[in-house]
């Protein structure tokens, strides 16, 4: 019997940033010793944030769960200005993970002058974009979580200037951006994701056209792994977000002639290889890196 082929998504998984991340969250472990706070999360994913609990990790959703004397790890996503300065003021010792691409976004805001309107297309509640807010040079800040939320927008904003969540859809931000620039035509355009995810969204569009079947490992609450699902959705694929092998869907595999496989930007490697052990547990082939 013919084995049912499974093709690797050739860009996925681990992004500069998250391992950066990850990096960092490694050798403050080793200086400092365990317990080592975190902030929230380190990135977006299940299976990063049990392994770092594993390894000593605390997670806290504020500084005040925080000893004074402790060291803190600050997330991928970014803080608010008003965070640093409260670990500050409390005695703890911070190490700061942002990502450099969020790190500039934050700076570009920064860089925004009062009088100016600020449009940000994102999820307003994801710490990227609450981060960016807080940064902002102007407090006329207006949040987009949709193109349908245009309308709503005021009529006449000042020489406005758009910024965008760095784990969005690509094709969604144009056209976000195109429909705003109709609207005020003179829109400054400064959205867009970064290359590490405009590469995924690529590899999952590239891996649809040979693909019955699509898994996205990642966690539910990973920004960036929902819009590779959504966009292998969108390209009349059905698609499944798995956080690992033990969500398999086995009854669509069962029916599904090919199965595609990809990862979020904060889903490590080895989540992608115990997926692919239960494929091939299932009887399917042993994956090749689509191309």
């Amino acid at each position: 019997m013919t084995k049912r082929p499974v093709k690797l998504a050739k860009e996925r998984g681990f992004c500069a940033g998250v391992r950066n991340a990850a990096g960092f969250f490694e050798r403050t472990l080793d200086a400092c010793g365990a317990p080592l706070y975190v902030l929230n999360e380190l990135v977006h994913n299940n299976t990063v944030t049990d392994k770092m609990k594993a390894d000593g990790a605390i997670f806290v959703s504020s500084l005040a769960e925080i000893p004074a004397g402790s060291t803190v790890l600050f997330g991928a996503h970014g803080v608010p200005p008003e965070v640093i300065d409260e670990a500050k003021g409390r005695g703890i010792h911070y190490v700061d993970a942002t990502c450099p691409l969020v790190r500039k976004l934050q700076m570009a805001a920064a860089a925004i002058a009062p009088e100016r309107d600020l449009i940000l297309f994102g999820d307003a509640a994801h710490p990227e974009i609450q981060g960016v807010a807080a940064h902002a040079g102007t407090k006329k800040i207006h949040f987009l979580a949709n193109s349908d939320d245009i309308a709503a927008l005021p009529e006449v904003l000042c020489t406005p200037i758009l910024l965008s969540q760095t784990t969005r859809n690509s094709t969604e931000i144009h056209t976000v951006a195109e429909k705003l620039k109709k609207k005020y035509p003179d829109l400054e355009d400064h959205a867009g994701v970064c290359n590490a995810v405009m590469a995924r969204q690529n590899a999952v569009r590239e891996l649809a056209k040979s693909s019955e079947l699509i898994l996205i490992v990642g966690s539910p609450h990973s920004s960036n792994a929902r819009r590779l699902q959504e966009i292998a959705a969108a390209c009349g694929v059905r698609s499944f977000l798995i956080d690992d092998a033990s969500q398999l869907p086995v009854d669509a595999l069962t029916a599904a002639a090919s199965v595609g496989v990809s990862a979020g930007a904060s889903t490590p490697e080895e989540a992608v290889k115990k997926v692919i052990e239960a494929l091939v547990a299932l009887g399917f082939s042993a994956p090749e890196e689509n191309r």
